[in-house]
This record gives C-alpha cells, structure tokens and sequence, in this order.
C-alpha cells in the first residue's frame, strides 16, 4: 500500500517538475520531452527525477538511475545529464560525491576516460520536498501574469494535460509525448474545462478548498433556465438517504417553486458506481419525498424516452431531478438541443469522464460524496 503512495507521488513531482522545465524555457517552441528515453529529455539535457520521501540517501540508491544517464551519455556526449532527486536525508553526503562511489560494482563496467568526460557533463541535483517544489511551480505560473488562484487552478491543468500525455500516448507513440511553454500557455488561454483537484486543496487548505468552489460556481442567487448536468462518482458505500439529500439539495439551488410559477429547470444526474437495485431504491425514496422526477422510462419495460427525460419543468409537472441511468443515456442528453445554455459539473475521486463535446464544463476532485454537500 504504502509503495503504491510513494509511486503515485513520485509520479506527481516529476509532473511538477516538467511544468518547471518546460515555463522556464525562454524558447516558448523548445520540444520537452516527457517520459521517452528518460523522464524528462530535450536538444540539450536529459534528467532523471526520483522523489524518495521514505529513503535515506547513500551512494548506492542512485546508481540505476546514473547508470542510465552514462549509457545515455555514451550515445550522445553532447548534452547535459541530470539527476534530480529528494531524500529524506543525505547521511553526510554531498552533490560533490564520487562516481566511483555512486557505481561501486558497476565503476569497472567504464573506462576511466568514460567517466572522467561524463562527470564533466553531470548534474546530481539534490531537489526541494514534495511541498516546496509544488510551491515553486504555482510561482513559475505566477509570472505569466496570473494572480495565485488562478495559478492553481491552472498548474491542475498543466499536471493534468501532461498526465495525459503519458497516459494517452502507448510505447509505440511514444514521440508524442512532448510539449512546449506555448502549448501550457495555449491551454491557459483556451481550455474551457476547469479542473480543480487536490493540489489546490493540498497548497490553499481544505476549508479554502470549499469556499472557492462555492464561491465560484454554487453563490449564485440568478435562477435561470441554463441546463445543469451533474455526474457524480460515488464510492458505493454512501447510504439511500445521503444520495436523496445530495440529489435533492443540489435540486433546490436551480429549481424554484414559486406560487404561480416556477423558476429554473430540474438538474440531470448521473451518479457513477452505483448498481440497478440502488438506484431503484433511491426512486422510491423520491417518490415518498413527493419529488417529482423524470428517467426517460415512462412505463413498465419501455425503452428509454430522450424526449421524455429532455421535457421542461413547468408549474403543472413539477418536475424538479431528471436521472439519467447510463453513460451512452448521458451521452444523448448532452448531444440533445435544449435551444438554451449547457453546463456539465462533474464531481469525482478517480478520473473524470471524458465529455467530447462542445460543451462548458468544471471538474471537481473530492474525496467523498459529503463534501459536495460543503462546497454547494
């Protein structure tokens, strides 16, 4: 358990220091290679990254990866060679330790010249914890004129685009996995998705973590008739009742009945990892709730209705939560043309789904289904 921790949050501080590497570049068009030959690569240096959180450093413990960077350098001498890399703590030694020393068995596998040239190109960079690397990237975005909130929303961005870079692009592929200071700065410009995840808890707070995603999304007192499209992850354990409060209080913030009329329209829900007969039951709470709502089946066996479940609220219907019952059923309500504003809201712990169409959309990382209750 605990490797798997320390592998995933090494993984986060290499994502992290190539959003360094590539804003530092004062060529916004130079290539930075991610995950190809090394971790991070370009025309001019190579670098390893190890973040080792649970580790005292000796000698030994970076010998893989300076190994590595010799047979890189026996291809090519004509870069630079990087090994940056955080301990828990350095046992007296120094960025000044021998090669030799760092080789042991391996020193005889190189000619003396070998290593007397590649020492000349060799970087050991002993790097910043996790924290303070993370701080140092949220200030690199900083300087591209952006306040801190939005540096950290947009670092979310980065870290997620270059993930998905590696994630996207098999071994086959590999080439693709490169990126420049002006593709980061595009996608500052452009990218309509916002994602908020636990690097901006993890550096603001938690509590600073609810306020902002309420204050930006959920304060609003205009009730109007943009369609609202929830998907929800939950994590299976989250009890009938919880689900009906959520479903019902995130309802009540963009479906208003008035006297004489209503304001707004019913929100769609999907809620993600939740089985047939969970589902069923929460219908049934529903209606002993007196919550009028609508699922696109209006009879017994029938097929799914998209006009049925797309039908305005209105004050004779009532209809105040539409539940949408799959993905290829989510996929058709968002296609669907409402001749008015769409916006999907996804609250998740894993991954968000990937919504293809043109569409407003905020991604929202929580840890539990209750937190959603804070934020709204």
């Amino acid at each position: 358990m605990d490797g798997g921790y320390y592998a995933i949050k090494g993984f986060e501080y290499q994502i992290d220091k190539n959003i360094l590497e590539i804003l530092k570049e004062t060529d916004v068009n130079k290539a930075i290679n991610i995950e190809q030959n090394q971790d991070i690569d370009s025309s001019d240096f190579v670098m390893q990254v190890k973040y080792k959180e649970a580790t005292k450093f000796t000698p030994s413990t970076i010998k893989k990866p300076v190994i590595q960077l010799i047979d890189e350098y026996i291809k090519n001498n004509s870069k630079q060679y990087i090994l940056y890399c955080y301990f828990n703590d350095f046992n007296s030694y120094t960025e000044s330790t021998s090669i030799d020393s760092i080789l042991g068995s391996s020193r005889s596998n190189y000619t003396q010249q070998q290593k007397t040239n590649f020492v000349k190109s060799f970087k050991l960079n002993f790097a910043p914890q996790f924290d303070i690397q993370l701080e140092q990237t949220i200030r690199e975005i900083q300087k591209l004129n952006y306040n801190e909130d939005e540096s950290i929303i947009f670092h979310s961005r980065a870290s997620n685009f270059l993930r998905n870079l590696v994630v996207d692009n098999p071994p086959n592929q590999i080439s693709n996995r490169t990126c420049t200071k002006n593709d980061l700065i595009e996608l500052f410009k452009n990218d309509r998705k916002v994602i908020f995840n636990n690097s901006f808890r993890f550096f603001k707070g938690e509590n600073s973590y609810f306020k902002k995603m309420k204050k930006d999304f959920f304060t609003s007192n205009n009730v109007d008739k943009t369609i609202k499209i929830f998907i929800i992850e939950l994590n299976g354990s989250e009890s009938k009742s919880e689900i009906v409060l959520l479903l019902k209080t995130i309802s009540e913030k963009h479906f208003k009945q008035l006297t004489r009329d209503i304001k707004g329209e019913a929100p769609f829900f999907y809620l993600r990892n939740i089985n047939s007969q969970k589902t069923i039951e929460i219908k049934e709470q529903l209606v002993e709730a007196k919550l009028i709502f609508k699922d696109g089946y209006d009879f017994l066996n029938s097929k799914f209705n998209l006009i049925s479940i797309t039908s305005k609220s209105s004050k004779e219907n009532r209809i105040s939560i539409k539940l949408i019952n799959s993905e290829t059923e989510l996929n058709q309500v968002i296609d669907f043309n409402f001749n008015t504003l769409k916006e999907v809201y996804q609250f998740f712990k894993s991954k968000p789904l990937v919504i293809n169409q043109d569409i407003k959309e905020t991604n929202i990382e929580i840890q539990n289904s209750n937190e959603i209750l804070k934020i709204i």
